[in-house]
């Protein structure tokens, strides 16, 4: 007997300038094998030719699409925002509202935000000089320590985080961390690049997706 919402897993080659790069998983209706092409050119690019700063022990690479990016043309943004809309989807979660932090990564939660017709909730970064009533926690990169406040989150809602790079997953566990605390469910994590050197997924049992 045929299941009309029977879903398969489907693994597809990914292919750049005519040769493999890597297999993509996704899942598919039957008689629904008319699947997206995510297109990355550009993010490639933007990957590869990203200036490295020396921060002492850490590498810092500036990502135009990254928190010290400055510059980004229109083929990007276009690229990131349909990548992160599959993301989403491929979690096939309802989230309340979209989660993510400053600088950087919220101007790709608010894309996909307004794509999705839901709210987007900021993290901010502490500035000194306005006080907080909120509560701050610490987040310790592998080239800075800042402030975050968390504001607006209530018991129960529930929320997918997006992040434009992740490095060492030192953010991410601050914020899972933080929103478990407050008894906010993290349906899921999904990001720009990820760069492979975490641990996050032996340590969260929270699906981390990124595009590349």
């Amino acid at each position: 007997m045929l299941l009309k919402d029977a879903r398969l897993n489907v693994k597809l080659a990914e292919i750049v300038d005519g040769k493999m790069v890597g297999v993509v998983s996704t899942k598919v209706g039957i008689g629904e094998l008319n699947l997206q092409v995510l297109e990355t050119k550009h993010l490639r690019e933007s990957i590869q030719n990203a200036p490295l700063v020396d921060c002492g022990k850490y590498k810092f690479a500036k990502y135009s699409f990254g928190e010290e990016g400055t510059y980004i043309v229109p083929e990007l943004m276009r690229e990131i925002k349909q990548g992160l809309l599959h993301l989403y989807k491929d979690l096939e979660v309802e989230a309340d509202y979209i989660v993510s932090t400053e600088p950087g990564a919220h101007l790709w939660g608010l894309l996909l935000a307004e794509k999705l017709g839901k709210p987007l909730n900021i993290i901010r970064t502490q500035n000194p000089r306005i006080p907080q009533n909120e509560k701050l926690y610490e987040q310790r990169t592998g080239y800075c320590v800042r402030n975050l406040q968390f504001e607006n989150f209530a018991k129960g809602d529930r929320v997918v985080i997006v992040e434009d790079v992740i490095s060492t997953g030192a953010t991410i566990r601050v914020i899972v961390n933080t929103l478990e605390s407050l008894s906010v469910e993290v349906l899921g994590v999904i990001s720009i690049f990820r760069k492979g050197t975490d641990t996050l997924d032996t340590e969260y049992n929270v699906p981390n997706k990124s595009i590349l």
